[in-house]
């Protein structure tokens, strides 16, 4: 976690990197508005529909992103890890456009609407920051579907395991990340066969790429990973990490 320059680590601002450029007194001043909030797993942090009273940056664990038709049927549309916002839909319309539920146990940090609006008023330097995260977001977003139509089966599950690296994690091998979706939910969200996806997996397990403890995925080498999905610098992994996991933009 960001240290926050209120010596307090519940601070919106600091997680979302927002604080630059503020006094120390008005961040404390927005950092009084701000809850944490828990989660178990399973819990829905908001519905589709929902009216929307709450904006929230995930400071640990796992949330799903989803949509539903008319017929109840659900499809995954993002992942968010820690330091990424969910909710901001709210901001232009007063319902949510997604569901949002806790894979893992949650924690967030969470404003109203209403205060981040003011915040927003009396800050110009932090709404231009939220609308330049968020328009990179969609980009990212963007650039993601067009990329995934065009690469095959194999790249799109190395990309998939990349993009569960948290943006600040351990260096040394191996990189032990969760991985609370089913192989079901994997191939739903990749536009997969759940039989491709399966046999993909095994490949790399059998070529000593990852592990799959129960609930977990462990990264043995990034390298072939790397490889496989066509990325050859670090840069551009946290640029596709960002893409995977914040389709919620693009919605």
């Amino acid at each position: 976690m960001v240290s926050c320059v209120c010596q307090n680590d519940d601070c919106l601002l600091c997680e979302a990197h927002l604080y630059s450029g503020l006094s120390p007194e008005h961040v404390c001043d927005i950092r009084g508005k701000i809850a944490k909030n828990y989660y178990d797993e399973g819990d829905i942090i908001f519905q589709q529909g929902q009216e929307g009273d709450y904006l929230h940056i995930v400071r640990e664990g796992m949330v799903k992103l989803s949509l539903s038709d008319a017929d109840g049927n659900e499809q995954i549309v993002g992942l968010c890890l820690a330091g990424h916002v969910v909710g901001f839909d709210v901001l232009g319309d007063s319902k949510h456009t997604y569901t949002a539920e806790a894979l893992t146990p949650v924690m967030t940090c969470t404003i109203r609407q209403p205060d981040m609006t003011k915040v927003f008023a009396e800050n110009p330097i932090v709404a231009q920051k939220t609308i330049r995260m968020l328009n990179q977001e969609l980009a990212f977003a963007q650039n993601l579907i067009h990329m995934l139509g065009q690469k095959s089966s194999e790249e799109k599950v190395a990309l998939f395991i990349l993009s569960l690296i948290p943006r600040i994690t351990q260096t040394q091998l191996p990189i032990k990340l969760l991985l609370p979706l089913s192989r079901k939910e994997m191939a739903q969200f990749l536009g997969l066969t759940v039989e491709t996806v399966s046999r993909l997996i095994s490949d790399f397990k059998r070529r000593g790429i990852i592990e799959t403890p129960r609930g977990e995925l462990h990264i043995l080498n990034i390298k072939p990973l790397k490889q496989i999905a066509g990325i050859d610098s670090v840069s551009v992994t946290d640029g596709l990490k960002s893409m995977v996991l914040n389709q919620q933009a693009a919605i």
